[in-house]
């Protein structure tokens, strides 16, 4: 083993060892709460029906400027009712618009149905279109990590910021800019039924039915400072022939999962730790065009200091066999959703989005929150939450 990898294993094994003492100490804290609101939250906790929304404005180097709307539906029931102190609401649905200057787009229907008419199940669902004109492809696994960041013509660059000024300059070799992308459009539905066996630990039963459509720069037009050019090679191009799912196609999954839930409030936690380990088999029998397993645990934890300032903690792991489409190594799944991994603005944030990609994938976050305060607009409650965050995480074959 080379001074590198080894430096790596020891990195990772100081990662894992931190990250267990932490869930050991935040555990041991945590066992009271058991999934409740803590007394402060469930005061402010609104009755019955009412709707509520967010806008959404930001700017990535992947997308360029974002903008759209998200709106909900909540019913939190009445105070009479068994879960009312343990459920963040009993209804949630949700629409979602969000469209981007540089050809991204999430538009989403969601729905959320905790404590299912009284009962112990609870039943999750969305359909969702996803478009990224502009995927990041920049290779599978560690050696393509390790390598760094080279354009088409091999000259490499030390950091994202001079490559994207390299792809910025409107250069002769604009022809070339396309290198590390490739054109992805993906239809979903996903539906999971869970079941609270105790006060925190769920069982999870699901399915997924999706279609991804991929198509190649190479060859296509595209227009950069008001001028039209011809795409050359890409990566995607060179290594088309060796990827799994270059084409897109069906991708069902059946879903099994379970989930250790100690937090106070699932939407903001403030105590508590969370575990989730979920299993997704894809295959012939689904209707799938590819034959694959993924599997992927997590574990977080929350501790708050003066009411004000929260630490929170992630650790999450995945590996997906050989057998699955490229794509589907971006992403490590949670009960909350998937997200996509590594880089992005969920996971190793200030890289682009799917920046690595590997069978494997290993992720850290720990974050600062500082709770400024609330005000309540009409019928509205808005608040203020900076944060400061650290980011780590590795690919492996």
């Amino acid at each position: 083993m080379d001074r590198v990898a080894a430096r790596k294993v020891r990195m990772a094994t100081m990662l894992v060892q931190s990250t267990v003492s932490l869930a050991i100490i935040l555990l041991m804290n945590s066992a009271a709460y058991g999934g409740k609101l803590n007394a402060e939250d469930l005061k402010k906790k609104r009755e019955g029906w009412f709707m509520t929304g967010l806008f959404f404005f930001n700017y990535t180097i992947d997308a360029g400027t974002g903008y759209g709307l998200k709106a909900f539906l909540f019913n939190n029931g009445t105070k009479t009712q068994t879960y009312f102190a343990s459920s963040p609401y009993f209804v949630r649905l949700s629409g979602q618009f969000f469209q981007t200057t540089r050809g991204q787009a999430y538009h989403a229907i969601q729905a959320d149905f905790p404590f299912l008419n009284g009962s112990k199940w609870r039943l999750r669902g969305e359909m969702v279109y996803g478009a990224v004109l502009n995927a990041n492809y920049y290779g599978i696994g560690a050696k393509a990590a390790d390598a760094g960041l080279r354009d088409a013509k091999g000259k490499s660059y030390p950091d994202t910021a001079s490559y994207q000024s390299f792809l910025d300059s409107g250069t002769d070799d604009a022809s070339l800019l396309k290198y590390n992308a490739y054109q992805r459009q993906r239809y979903y539905t996903r539906w999971t039924a869970s079941r609270d066996v105790n006060d925190w630990f769920q069982i999870i039963l699901g399915m997924e039915y999706s279609h991804s459509a991929l198509r190649d720069w190479r060859g296509e037009e595209f227009v950069r400072d008001d001028k039209d050019y011809v795409s050359a090679d890409t990566r995607f191009t060179r290594d088309k022939s060796q990827l799994i799912g270059r084409n897109g196609g069906w991708l069902n999954m059946l879903i099994l999962g379970f989930k250790l839930d100690w937090r106070d409030f699932e939407p903001n936690p403030k105590e508590g730790v969370l575990g989730e380990y979920f299993l997704e088999l894809s295959g012939k029998a689904l209707g799938s065009d590819f034959k694959y397993t993924k599997q992927s645990a997590s574990i977080r934890g929350y501790y708050t200091f003066f009411n004000r300032l929260t630490v929170a903690g992630r650790l999450a792991m995945s590996y997906t066999s050989e057998n699955a489409p490229f794509y589907e190594m971006t992403l490590i799944t949670f009960f909350s959703g998937r997200d996509t991994v590594l880089g992005g603005n969920r996971s190793l944030r200030g890289f682009p989005e799917e920046r690595f990609i590997g069978r494997a994938v290993t992720l850290a976050q720990v974050e600062a929150r500082f709770f400024v305060g609330d005000t309540t607009w009409g019928t509205q409650r808005f608040g203020l939450m900076p944060v400061a965050f650290v980011d780590t995480g590795n690919v492996y074959n």
